[in-house]
């Protein structure tokens, strides 16, 4: 008896993660689809809220492309940088035939995107702020990247 409670129980849980994942990809689909209608209308700074909504719920290559060229759109070339360089490392692990375009459009804005060095020594007192969090002295020195208007 207490076997057959558990494989019900055991079902149960499946079938609701099941229709979970089900309605978090149909959600991301929907939020997709949302987001090309509004690249259609030139929409770019909505489009790339839709897209990065979409992927944060099912992650898909694809989806992650969109990201990249909807933030070239909007001139902020940091973030579709650093977007078209993960979307190349995860083309190259999965062999995927686009990763000769995603190289190309990567390559394409490289010079565009804007980079902070902080010059300071890293002992020093100085607390660097980029946004709300203190940037690590460890990182005075290195280019990092930075979209214009967000430092």
């Amino acid at each position: 008896m207490r076997r057959a409670a558990l494989a019900v129980i055991i079902a149960l849980s499946l079938s609701t993660t099941t229709i979970a994942r089900a309605d978090r990809v149909a959600d991301a689909d929907a939020l997709f689809k949302a987001a090309k209608e509004l690249t259609q209308a030139e929409q770019w700074t909505e489009a790339c809220e839709k897209f990065e909504a979409s992927f944060e719920l099912d992650e898909q290559l694809g989806t992650l492309l969109n990201i990249a060229d909807c933030y070239e759109h909007v001139n902020r070339f940091a973030t579709a940088w650093e977007r078209w360089n993960r979307a190349q490392s995860w083309a190259k692990r999965d062999d995927d035939e686009r990763s000769g375009y995603i190289e190309e459009r990567r390559s394409a804005i490289e010079d565009r995107v804007p980079w902070l060095i902080i010059d300071a020594q890293e002992d020093s007192d100085l607390i660097v702020k980029r946004g709300d969090y203190a940037v690590p002295s460890a990182s005075y020195g290195v280019r990092l990247l930075v979209d214009m208007g967000t430092i």
